[in-house]
């Protein structure tokens, strides 16, 4: 029955995919949703229609109810993404997020789909290169206090004086303080 539902997913796209095309869909389709795997590779040559195949692909996932698909484009393809997606999946509203702000403007949106979701499907298309530009970055350490001894007591009682605590990046999970090439402390 499964197959047979996505058979006429296929043959209800406005572009229709060649049959060597909805064969490698169909594979990847049964790996993804039947076996469950977490990730697929469609590898082919230049020319064979992988943006057709994906679009395809992703006709199938709505199917599931997967009524969001996020693209990760080159950057040059992006509006070809864009066009594809429009002449093959009726109704189907695209975003092309592009500019510095592209992961924020994601995040955004992200927020009103939570408050008024949409029935129709949806593609946020970010060229790979946009995506890294414009986030807040936040650095992979924590931050650990260094108490810097500044004297001994000579009277011998092994009281010591401290000079005010300061913080420095370290490993989150082992503690270590994060040091330059000079082994100092880094800020």
């Amino acid at each position: 029955v499964v197959y047979e539902q996505r058979d006429a997913v296929l043959q209800g796209l406005l572009r229709k995919p060649f049959e060597a095309q909805a064969d490698a869909v169909k594979a990847l389709a049964a790996l993804l949703f039947d076996q469950n795997e977490r990730a697929a590779i469609l590898n082919a040559e230049m020319g064979t229609g992988k943006t057709m195949m994906a679009i395809s692909l992703a006709a199938i996932a709505l199917m599931q109810d997967m009524r969001h698909v996020l693209v990760i484009s080159p950057p040059h393809l992006v509006y070809k993404w864009r066009r594809e997606i429009q002449e093959t999946i009726k109704g189907a509203r695209v975003w092309v997020l592009n500019g510095p702000d592209t992961l924020g403007k994601l995040l955004k949106l992200r927020e009103q789909l939570r408050v008024a979701p949409s029935e129709e499907p949806e593609f946020f298309i970010i060229g790979r290169v946009r995506m890294r530009l414009g986030y807040h970055w936040r650095h992979a350490v924590t931050l650990r206090k260094f108490r810097r001894l500044v004297c001994e007591d000579q009277t011998g009682d092994g009281a010591r004086r401290f000079a005010l605590a300061t913080e420095h990046p370290a490993c989150p999970h082992c503690g270590e303080f994060v040091r330059d090439e000079d082994g100092g402390l880094t800020t």
